[in-house]
């Protein structure tokens, strides 16, 4: 144990054979991460005398999610569409999880893609300057706040990319960094609509809201606890039952 670190430096002062393990796992996950990158698909010949602007094919996923919203913004039926896109590109819709939630699209068909950037962007600041102050008050955060905001930056920029915005992950992963720069315990009304909208979006969100809520309740506050409770009526009241039966 290094009894020189700071109080607040938890890491310093955990046992050498624990700091190891943890970073023996890290490893092990990055590892994991570099073998599991995605194959490049292989190029169509070339025409003799064509000239072809380079421009990388796109994602599958992206596709799926672009033809949706744009079927809903013509008016069509969220879950008719997806269930139907979805089989048609040999994509599952069972079990119902396999299905994504509608905000995303239903967003996306009544603000249009131009408004969807803007807000994007508007996202990506409102974290950095959430995550700017929230490392402002926390104890040694100031001496490291430009390295994290840094590569916070770095994560969130790639991730609201213009190509990306249709990716539900993106949405709520941005959303939750939001949500926890701004709770506080006792101070949770800035972060439950954050938090919430991501649930709304992508159900992943549920593992975060169940941790605050926890915690609240951890800390006999049970109004906030109650909120977090609440929060897990979003998504549900978000999904509601498909227009056609999931089954092939």
């Amino acid at each position: 144990m290094n009894g020189r670190a700071p109080a607040y430096d938890r890491f310093a002062h955990w046992p050498r054979g624990a700091a190891r393990a943890a970073l023996a796992v890290i490893a092990l996950l990055l590892i994991a991460a570099v073998r599991t990158a995605p194959v490049p698909a292989p190029r169509a010949p070339a025409i003799k005398g064509a000239v072809v602007a380079e421009q990388a094919p796109r994602d599958t996923d992206l596709q799926l999610y672009d033809v949706i919203a744009g079927r809903v913004a013509a008016g069509e039926n969220y879950y008719a569409v997806a269930v139907a896109e979805q089989r048609a590109r040999n994509f599952p819709v069972r079990p119902g999880l396999a299905v994504r939630l509608p905000t995303l699209a239903l967003m996306t068909a009544w603000l249009g893609q131009g408004a969807m950037i803007a807000l994007g962007v508007l996202l990506g600041l409102a974290v950095l300057v959430a995550w700017w102050r929230r490392l402002g008050e926390e104890p040694g955060g100031i001496d490291r706040r430009i390295v994290a905001l840094l590569l916070l930056a770095i994560g969130t920029m790639l991730g609201l990319k213009p190509e990306y915005l249709a990716l539900h992950e993106v949405w709520a992963g941005i959303l939750l960094a939001l949500a926890f720069a701004l709770h506080r315990p006792g101070k949770w009304h800035a972060a439950w609509p954050a938090a919430a909208l991501a649930l709304a979006i992508r159900e992943h969100a549920l593992p975060f809201v169940l941790l605050l809520g926890a915690l609240a309740a951890w800390r006999r506050d049970w109004r906030e606890t109650a909120a977090w409770g609440g929060s897990r009526r979003v998504a549900s009241s978000s999904r509601s039952e498909p227009a056609i039966p999931l089954s092939p």
